[in-house]
């Protein structure tokens, strides 16, 4: 009987998926308040708080995916196995996070075009 690695693959997908999101959100954290103050160049005092209740929201979401995406449900008995399934689970979290971040940008832009009318 093969030996199943299944938990191999939960030991290594957790901590990359949980270091990838929590490195991409830094990131973002840091670089999205440029994008933030203008926005709200009127409004200072919201600059913080706004990017912590987002940065708050996409740990949330990401992690969480991260863990709906750790269940496998075929045992895994082979390297070559264990390669695809981690490759394939990293790569949907960072075409995930991607699509995130765009979206995220696309939110920020029509916030900022709006402001721009307005003022």
């Amino acid at each position: 009987m093969k030996a199943d690695l299944t938990i191999l693959a939960y030991s290594i997908y957790l901590p990359i998926g949980v270091f990838v999101t929590y490195w991409v959100g830094k990131s973002l954290y840091k670089n999205g308040r440029l994008y933030l103050q203008q926005i709200f160049q009127q409004n200072e005092q919201l600059i913080d708080p706004i990017n912590k209740v987002l940065l708050t929201g996409y740990y949330l979401l990401n992690v969480g995916y991260v863990f709906v995406l750790m269940v496998q449900q075929l045992p895994i008995y082979t390297y070559e196995q264990l390669i695809e399934v981690l490759s394939s689970r990293v790569g949907i979290i960072l075409v995930s996070l991607g699509g995130i971040h765009f979206f995220n940008l696309a939110v920020l832009y029509l916030i900022s075009r709006k402001n721009q009318t307005i003022n």
